[in-house]
């Protein structure tokens, strides 16, 4: 299941972006609950956006996309491309309120956001040369790098420009997708 929001900007992304079903990487805006699965099958791309947060729950084969920012700087949360090692926790917690907004209800699809968001101050607070290391090659646009540690990952593709910063909470996975620099 598939839903896209975006706290401030749900009017605009209705009409710039949606879900496609052709041609996502992983380097995009992209819910893949099988990997290599063809996503009109098995996951979701949200289309224009360049600064995404994820939550992927394997065992419920539920994925939820939260537009931060679309092409042409568009949207609450551009601003965190800049930073992106700091931006993490300001943009989980827009994650969640997206969420809620979008449910209209306490965010009991997000069944472990306390653990999530612990695991969030948690990767920023102990990955520092990790997050160090992919924020500098993002923003240095130079070589691609990736660095792994526990229930954390991140990479930097310089052929696609994107930097995906991962974070295994417990029962779900959470992923920060920072597009190129415009």
């Amino acid at each position: 299941m598939l839903r896209i929001v975006g706290t401030l900007f749900l009017f605009l992304l209705s009409n710039i972006a949606g879900a496609q079903n052709s041609g996502p990487t992983l380097d995009k805006c992209t819910c893949h609950l099988t990997d290599g699965e063809d996503p009109s099958k098995d996951g979701a791309s949200a289309s224009n956006a360049t600064l995404c947060i994820q939550s992927l729950d394997q065992a419920r084969r539920w994925c939820e996309i939260t537009v931060a920012c679309l092409r042409g700087n568009l949207g609450p949360a551009c601003q965190a491309k800049a930073t992106p090692k700091t931006a993490l926790v300001p943009l989980f917690k827009q994650h969640v309120e997206s969420i809620v907004v979008a449910r209209d209800a306490s965010p009991a699809i997000y069944q472990s956001a306390d653990n999530a968001f612990a695991a969030v101050v948690e990767a920023e607070k102990y990955n520092s040369p990790e997050l160090d290391a992919c924020s500098l090659a993002y923003l240095e646009g130079k070589n691609s790098v990736s660095r792994t540690a526990t229930n954390f990952s991140c990479s930097y593709s310089a052929d696609s420009r994107w930097l995906t910063i991962s974070l295994n909470t417990g029962d779900q996975m959470v992923r920060f997708l920072f597009g190129p620099q415009e």
